[in-house]
């Protein structure tokens, strides 16, 4: 009888524990509306409508929301780039060859910002007049105190910029 006790003690304390599974972290999903849209309609007004198309035929829009904070809430910025497949072919957008510039001066935070993490596979294989999109909050590394900051992500000597203005 002891033997039995003892056999199914150890069965019981060698059984394998099974972890937690951990979610995974998830990539913004891709704002894919079905046709590209006039850019005039959707940008905010205080921004203006700084994009480009390059010379693949993908339009890039780099917006900030909101444009306008103040010191004690600068951490809410937030950047987000677009890119619009404009072409009837899938198309890989190569947003690493574009140049993030902070100020009119190239901004390494900036690139390792959205350098680094998780990305949709969209960023690497854009469907025809599809539009994939990625944001980060940058306010409170950015802006040190009040004034207006240019932010800019920019291809082949053209541009998509933003101004952000920060108050006391």
């Amino acid at each position: 009888m002891s033997r039995l006790m003892i056999v199914l003690a150890f069965m019981a304390c060698s059984g394998t524990q099974e972890a937690e599974p951990q979610p995974e972290p998830q990539p913004e999903e891709p704002v894919m509306p079905t046709e590209p849209e006039d850019p005039q309609e959707t940008e905010m007004p205080s921004q203006g409508d700084e994009h480009f198309v390059d010379d693949r035929g993908i339009r890039w829009r780099l917006r900030a929301e909101p444009t306008s904070t103040t010191m004690a809430d600068r951490a809410s910025v937030r950047l987000t780039i677009e890119a619009t497949n404009t072409t009837d072919a899938e198309i890989d957008p190569q947003r690493h060859l574009g140049q993030w510039r902070f100020q009119g001066e190239q901004h390494m935070g900036l690139t390792m910002w959205f350098g680094n993490g998780l990305r949709v596979m969209e960023w690497n294989a854009l469907p025809p007049a599809q539009t994939v999109t990625d944001a980060r909050d940058v306010g409170e590394h950015l802006f040190e105190a009040p004034g207006t900051y240019e932010i800019a992500y920019a291809r082949d000597g053209r541009a998509s910029t933003v101004r952000v203005t920060v108050t006391e």
